[in-house]
Parts: C-alpha cells; sequence; structure tokens
C-alpha cells in the first residue's frame, strides 16, 4: 500500500470549487505534510490504532456477511 502526496496546485478545479474546497497556503500544507509524516511513522501510536480499528471493523463485517 501506499499513499500519494499531492500539493494544492495539482488538485482538480472540481476540488478546488467544491463546497470543502482543497485549498491552503503553504504553511497550512507543510502542516498537513508534517502530520502525515507523524502518522506513517506511528508517532503517538495513530497508525497502530488506525490499522486495529480498520481490521476491527473487517472483522465485523466479515460476521455479518456470515451470519
Amino acid at each position: 500500500m501506499g499513499f500519494l502526496w499531492s500539493w494544492n496546485h495539482m488538485i482538480s478545479k472540481k476540488w478546488k470549487s467544491s463546497l470543502t474546497p482543497a485549498t491552503g497556503d503553504e504553511g497550512f500544507q507543510m502542516r498537513m505534510l508534517r502530520d502525515f509524516k507523524h502518522f506513517c511513522a506511528n508517532q503517538e501510536q495513530r497508525l497502530s490504532q488506525f490499522w486495529d480499528q480498520c481490521w476491527e471493523m473487517r472483522e465485523k463485517a466479515r460476521g455479518m456477511q456470515s451470519g
């Protein structure tokens, strides 16, 4: 699995003009990238918690399908 990070100038007009536009200044973009890197580095166990929650949801969905 991987991630594709794109800066604002790479975002389509559709996203920039939506009700929740994907815009922001350079400082905002840098904070978002820094936070994303921290997430991927599992700082504060955020990635592990996210993975565990996803796995839990998957298992619950499997249980619903089989029974």
